[in-house]
């Protein structure tokens, strides 16, 4: 059922007044005051022709608005009226809307399950890869059919193995690294950058160290030259033994040494 108003809202298209006559009027009547100039005694009259103006000014905007005020008391009365009418229509509209929103969320919330099935069983060989990832918006989206999403998560996830891939066929000594950062930015451009850095890292660790490693010089001690110069040797029976104490200094020693070998001296430590 529609409102109806009875009222024509066009009856009122002018409103007529005498206005020209009125304008003559004042017209004629102010011309009296056009260059008037009351002296120092005339203060008084002045003040009450100016009361008299302002009269007529106040006169003349009173009409405006009780004209104003009678015309929209109707309207006034209709808005309170409409008003009360949309109450009515929203309350019976917002029980209904509470229901529709609620079918719709269970209908996301099935969606979604969908979804991360698909997902599961589409991702096995990447456990990494987590669907928040991937993840578009408009996959909610009513109008976004089940067929659209499988299509955009096998096309993701074939990326993925692609760029797994290329990956793996660096054949770096950082690739389990490399492989969680793509995990975790899904970006090969950042995973290259990690690498040339992790390489340049390294290269300049092993260079440092090189220059800090001394190559230290072999340091014969006293024990060393006597094991070397005195021998362990077998005596023959033609043979006689002589047990010596010698001090002496290594080049001694050593020559001691190249001497017993020239005159095939046996000699051992004690």
């Amino acid at each position: 059922m529609q409102l109806q108003i009875k009222t024509k809202l066009d009856v009122i298209k002018k409103i007529s007044t005498n206005f020209p006559e009125v304008k003559k009027f004042y017209l004629e009547k102010l011309d009296a005051y056009k260059g008037l100039t009351y002296g120092e005694t005339q203060i008084k009259e002045a003040k009450v022709d100016r009361a008299s103006l302002n009269k007529e000014i106040k006169t003349l905007k009173s009409i405006i608005t009780e004209t104003k005020k009678v015309l929209l008391n109707p309207m006034n009365e209709l808005d309170t009226n409409i008003k009360e009418l949309v109450l009515i229509v929203e309350g019976v509209s917002s029980e209904i809307d509470l229901q529709v929103r609620d079918a719709e969320e269970k209908a996301r919330a099935k969606k979604y399950d969908l979804i991360k099935l698909f997902f599961n069983e589409a991702n096995e060989r990447f456990p990494e890869l987590k669907l928040e990832k991937i993840w578009q918006d408009n996959w909610m989206l009513v109008t976004y059919s089940m067929k659209n999403v499988q299509a955009d998560i096998a096309t993701a996830i074939g990326y993925f193995a692609k760029e797994i891939d290329v990956i793996t066929g660096m054949r770096s000594k950082f690739e389990d690294k490399l492989k969680e950062v793509y995990f975790e930015t899904m970006d090969l451009a950042i995973v290259m950058r990690k690498k040339n850095d992790m390489e340049e890292a390294e290269r300049v660790v092993l260079a440092k160290q090189e220059e800090e490693k001394i190559e230290k010089p072999v340091v014969q001690t006293k024990e060393d030259v006597v094991v070397k110069v005195l021998a362990p040797t077998e005596i023959k029976s033609d043979e006689f033994e002589v047990i010596l104490r010698i001090t002496a200094t290594i080049g001694q020693l050593n020559s001691l040494k190249e001497f017993c070998n020239m005159a095939q001296i046996k000699y051992e430590k004690m």
